[in-house]
């Protein structure tokens, strides 16, 4: 969630100086069944969620994947760089 709490921030400031895309797609570019995300929700929430399942509707895709590389290539950051810059600033991290 930091992840994406500091990639919204990144978008305003991107924004407030103009060189911000309309939309950005902020996600890991991997994908997650709907099944995966409503047990994360409850999870992270605590409550139940109840859930219906059924089959794929005529027309539903398989998957859904973002892909964040326009967010990377905009705003200059990623996962793996938040993550880097996090282990140089922490004790013994270089």
């Amino acid at each position: 969630m930091i992840d994406l709490a500091r990639a919204h921030v990144l978008a305003l400031r991107a924004l407030e100086e103009g060189r911000a895309a309309p939309a950005y797609n902020l996600g890991t570019g991997h994908g997650h069944t709907a099944r995966e995300v409503v047990e994360a929700c409850r999870k992270a929430s605590g409550r139940a969620i109840r859930a219906v399942e059924a089959t794929r509707r005529a027309g539903d895709p398989a998957a859904l994947v973002v892909a964040p590389s326009p967010a990377k290539g905009d705003l200059g950051r990623s996962r793996s760089s938040q993550r880097s810059a996090r282990s140089s600033r922490s004790p013994g991290g270089g």
